[in-house]
């Protein structure tokens, strides 16, 4: 999903804009929207939502969309196996995301400042 688009005013949820697996732009009409990607994502989407009617992004008036933000990042994976395993061995996984540099000065218009996966065997 690239956007989430509103009707002229700008006073209703018309749908969300997105590309499809050829890379084609897709719309798709929505009477409710709900905005449930990630912590990073939300502000993401609200911020590139912008119109002449949210010229800061949509839900963004006061300019503190995707600012003064923290993330925990969880997951767990559990699966069920033949043999006697042990938790604290074999493959886990970090996400970090750091915003302590907002806003940004070295380039105009970028959003955030780091994002680091990484997998560790």
């Amino acid at each position: 999903m690239t956007r989430v688009l509103t009707n002229q005013a700008g006073t209703r949820i018309t749908g969300v804009e997105y590309y499809d697996d050829k890379h084609q732009k897709q719309i798709q009409e929505a009477s409710v929207v709900v905005l449930a990607a990630w912590s990073a994502q939300n502000p993401r989407l609200l911020l590139n939502s912008a119109t002449d009617k949210h010229t800061k992004g949509l839900g963004n008036a006061s300019g503190l969309v995707g600012k003064f933000m923290m993330s925990h990042h969880v997951a767990s994976t559990w699966a069920m196996f033949d043999e006697n395993v042990q938790n604290h061995m074999g493959t886990i996984a970090v996400q970090y995301m750091s915003y302590e540099h907002y806003p940004k000065t070295s380039h105009q218009g970028v959003f955030g400042s780091s994002f680091i996966t990484a997998v560790l065997r």
